[in-house]
């Protein structure tokens, strides 16, 4: 691999500038409404969760991206081609839920909850989902996942499933999720 180009430190630029200067904007807002308002806007810790799956959304596209070229060599294999549609399809729709995600929160849009609901579940299958591979004849569990993966799998699925515990109970969230 050879050092990063101009137009990848642009893109990289566009996709960490764009979502840190909308949440600046959104931060810098300041309401009319009297101080004892309740809360609402995207601010606080809905702020901080929306900048985790701006994030988020950038570390998945990337990682997808460079395990591109395992995947496919994975074709090779006939007797795991449908394991690996299975799975190709399960993280495209993935990324498609988290985008929607991000897209309806930034939007307020009540469906917020509802694509999230989508988006924890989808973070438990998609990882699960490689176990189709042990069907095919010579995977090994341990040519899918270390130990270390095990552990931030789960921690990703308990996290995300934090997040919408936290989009279900907040006075915030309530108040701003009203489209």
């Amino acid at each position: 691999m050879g050092a990063f180009s101009v137009w990848q430190w642009a893109a990289v630029l566009v996709v960490l500038g764009v979502p840190a200067w909308i949440l600046v904007r959104h931060l810098h807002q300041q309401r009319t409404a009297p101080s004892t308002a309740e809360p609402s806007g995207i601010g606080g810790w809905l702020a901080f969760m929306a900048f985790g799956l701006c994030l988020g959304l950038f570390r998945n596209v990337v990682g997808t991206v460079e395990s591109l070229p395992t995947y496919m060599s994975g074709f090779r294999n006939p007797n795991g081609h449908l394991q690996l549609v299975v799975i190709g399809l399960l993280t495209a729709v993935y990324l498609v839920v988290s985008l929607l995600v991000i897209v309806a929160l930034f939007q307020r849009r009540r469906a917020t909850r509802q694509f999230y609901l989508v988006f924890w579940i989808l973070s438990a299958l998609v990882p699960l989902s490689l176990l189709l591979l042990l069907t095919v004849p010579g995977i090994r569990l341990d040519m899918l996942y270390s130990a270390e993966d095990v552990g931030w799998n789960i921690a990703r699925v308990v996290l995300v499933g934090l997040w919408y515990w936290y989009l279900c109970v907040s006075v915030r969230v309530k108040n701003t999720l009203t489209n």
